[in-house]
């Protein structure tokens, strides 16, 4: 039974893979350097002069060491099905279940531990002693192993395997992996779930008004209701805000926000294959350069547009004028330099 667990691990991991080489690309990994090294360099100017932060630095490290300890699922690499071809051997499937709990307590400490540890130069800043440190450690730790009985506590009843549940958890647990891969590239599996956000729905005649691109009405209700992508760019969006709301040097600030910017465009482009599937779409009047277009109106004259005037104003705001202007120059050439350049590749691609 181990055997054949192992080797849908093995399996899926070998998928991972395959696609993280479409994620992890040269500017992909570029940009990610680029946002460790601005972290790093904010990291050491709060350690070398903690005065401008003491107040924030008061809640900030509590809450987020504390994430560290939120349990993640289990990996059982259970499929639909197994609740009939695995009915016989059920026993040692109840072992395999009890065998990755086990595991998945040790490596969550362990991961808990790491990600803690990089925040422990910063509570001796927040606080000037160990203390905390130390009781927000145990309570972490505690909490996690809580929550981890309690989301599992099917382990502990006596009886046959709860096939549903154990099915439905692997399947949340691989669907939220592919969802991520699927912002990239195309996944196998993955099962996209659509959200209504009725409140969006008095926005979209004016949206599209005077529009006569098919792919543009398409590309827009993908974004808002299809998929992770209206997710994505509320979060980045949310995190460039802060960083430059919250972060002192203007400088600094409009990197964060540019590389968040940078980040949420390079996924969003992912929309040019989110009607792939849909059959009514091969008989539209239009070619793929109309396709383009329609993704290119959504991401570079209204997407584009929104995320470059609000940070343009917050920048203002504060008077980092210099800023802002290089904020400009650089949002120009992601907008209209890069993202044409990428839907050029995409159509030749698809050609």
């Amino acid at each position: 039974m181990r055997d054949l667990f192992r080797r849908r691990r093995k399996k899926f991991r070998g998928e991972l893979v395959g696609y993280a080489r479409y994620v992890f690309n040269d500017h992909f990994v570029l940009f990610l350097f680029l946002l460790l090294g601005l972290a790093l360099t904010q990291y050491r100017e709060i350690l070398v002069d903690p005065r401008p932060y003491q107040v924030g630095l008061a809640w900030f490290v509590p809450v987020f060491s504390l994430f560290a300890f939120w349990p993640m699922r289990m990996a059982t690499y259970m499929r639909r099905g197994d609740e009939y071809f695995l009915l016989v051997p059920e026993e040692a499937v109840k072992q395999w279940l009890q065998l990755v709990y086990r595991r998945t307590s040790k490596s969550q400490i362990l991961r808990a531990v790491l990600v803690f540890a990089a925040f422990l130069p910063l509570w001796w800043v927040a606080y000037g002693t160990w203390w905390p440190a130390l009781a927000a450690f145990g309570l972490g730790a505690l909490l996690q192993q809580v929550l981890l009985q309690r989301r599992y506590r099917v382990l502990r009843q006596a009886g046959p395997v709860d096939w549903t549940f154990w099915i439905e958890e692997e399947q949340g647990r691989t669907q939220g992996i592919l969802r991520f891969f699927s912002l990239f590239t195309q996944v196998k599996g993955f099962e996209e779930r659509v959200r209504m956000r009725a409140y969006w729905n008095p926005l979209l005649p004016i949206l599209e008004r005077g529009q006569s691109n098919p792919w543009y009405s398409l590309f827009l209700r993908s974004f808002l209701r299809k998929g992770p992508y209206y997710g994505v760019w509320l979060r980045l969006q949310i995190l460039a805000l802060l960083a430059l709301l919250f972060v002192p040097q203007g400088w600094l600030a409009a990197g964060l926000a540019f590389v968040a910017n940078y980040l949420l465009y390079f996924q969003l482009l992912a929309l040019f294959h989110s009607q792939d599937g849909q059959v009514m779409t091969e008989l539209f009047p239009y070619g793929v350069a109309s396709k383009a277009a329609g993704l290119r109106r959504l991401l570079q004259f209204q997407l584009g547009t929104f995320s470059l005037l609000l940070s343009l104003l917050v920048l203002l705001s504060r008077g980092a004028f210099l800023e802002a202007g290089i904020f400009l120059l650089a949002m120009i050439a992601l907008l209209w330099l890069y993202i044409p350049y990428k839907l050029r590749g995409l159509v030749d691609a698809d050609v």
